[in-house]
């Protein structure tokens, strides 16, 4: 995947004397980011700036980890960027920290979004309530969710999803980089496809216009002038905030067909009942593998330790040399890997043509319920109640066979 057009502006906006948000583009990592400090006077002001800055500081060792994880395509290595982004996000946390006590300046912090592009993937990592959309086919899809009171209602079930667009606590978020101890930085994952566009910015665009306005004003043939007319837009709204949107689209030398990896896994049982800004924080967990005609995936008896989704293709199970069933794209495979350790494979599965699955570990697996408990628990709830189908479907099957043995005595 190549970046084809960059395009970043800022505004102070019709109420505010002076500007507050910064952004950052490392176009050799490559990495984007958009800060939106708080804390009046000049607090916020320097409270963005250190912020990035403190964030460029980790060019080489982001480019680094960017470079590794394009060439080794693999989980692990995806998951080491996320770790060094984090650090870099802690980092910045740290010197905001620094900078406030050294100016007495109590309250001054900021908010920061960040996004590094490896390959045909962007890894976003956010704290506040800056936000990362993707633009894909006329359709502008929210990637982040803010960490403000209002969101945490709305996770709690307190309010509606109409409601948390309006509600009072919309604006009060509950951590930002520079205020409390340590910041918990949120960090998913988007595939990219030929005409994708990624959009960082602040509340200054997102918390005035619509989203579905928002929609209207992306122009992926150019966005200098998509930026231009945003901020133009926000500010005929009454501009109570600085605006600023930072657009990169991506382009393929030669366009494939990929599959919409997020919009594939809201269909499997696992990940059903997750919002897809909650998708994006299982992705960098997950291992794509591609398997040729006639290889074997899974082997009959051999020790179960993983789950698969497939992205594309078609393979065939058997038992004992039995043909049992044949699957495409979407179907999933070895929940009971997830489940229990020890478990044995109880059936052969071969590729029938080239296909492309997602794989999830069972130490993956844990490494996210850890990481997340929340969400690991929503995860964990699924899978007992698709053992608990398979039990029952079990159950049934030998209550059938007693039946018929009853009948033929």
């Amino acid at each position: 995947m190549r970046i084809d057009q960059i395009a970043a502006q800022t505004d102070e906006g019709r109420t505010r004397d002076h500007n507050e948000d910064c952004f950052l583009r490392l176009d050799d990592v490559p990495l984007f980011a958009v800060a939106d400090g708080m804390g009046g006077m000049d607090s916020g002001e320097v409270a963005s700036q250190v912020a990035v800055d403190t964030l460029a500081e980790f060019e080489a060792d982001l480019q680094t980890a960017v470079e590794r994880a394009a060439e080794e395509r693999s989980a692990n290595a995806r998951l080491a960027l996320g770790d060094l982004m984090e650090s870099a996000f802690q980092a910045a946390h740290d010197a905001v920290t620094e900078e406030s006590i050294r100016r007495h300046s109590r309250g001054m912090g900021t908010t920061l979004v960040g996004a590094a592009i490896v390959d045909d993937a962007a890894l976003v990592a956010h704290v506040g309530d800056s936000r990362a959309y993707l633009y894909r086919n006329r359709e502008l899809r929210q990637l982040t969710e803010d960490h403000s009171v209002a969101q945490l209602h709305y996770q709690h079930g307190r309010i509606s999803k109409a409601e948390l667009d309006t509600h009072p606590d919309r604006h009060k978020i509950y951590q930002a980089i520079g205020c409390g101890n340590r910041v918990d930085t949120e960090l998913s994952e988007v595939d990219l496809q030929h005409g994708d566009v990624l959009m960082l910015c602040s509340d200054g665009l997102c918390g005035v216009l619509s989203h579905n306005a928002m929609t209207r004003l992306m122009d992926p043939s150019n966005l200098e002038d998509t930026a231009r007319r945003m901020i133009q837009a926000a500010n005929r709204l009454g501009g109570p905030d600085n605006i600023t949107v930072v657009l990169v689209s991506f382009c393929e030398e030669e366009q494939s067909t990929r599959v919409d990896t997020r919009r594939l896994l809201e269909k499997v049982f696992l990940f059903r009942t997750l919002m897809p800004a909650e998708i994006g924080l299982i992705l960098p967990y997950l291992e794509e593998e591609t398997f040729l005609p006639g290889e074997v995936l899974i082997q009959e008896g051999e020790p179960a330790d993983s789950f698969f989704v497939i992205l594309s293709g078609k393979v065939c199970i058997t038992r004992a040399d039995t043909h049992l069933v044949d699957l495409g794209a979407g179907a999933h495979l070895g929940e009971l890997a997830l489940a229990r350790p020890g478990t044995v494979r109880s059936a052969t599965v071969e590729a029938l043509e080239e296909t492309v699955v997602l794989e999830l570990s069972r130490p993956h697996f844990r490494a996210v319920m850890m990481r997340r408990p929340g969400l690991g628990a929503r995860l964990a709830m699924a899978l007992l109640e698709s053992v608990g189908d398979r039990l029952r479907d079990l159950t049934e099957r030998i209550s059938e066979a007693e039946r018929v043995l009853r009948g033929l005595k």
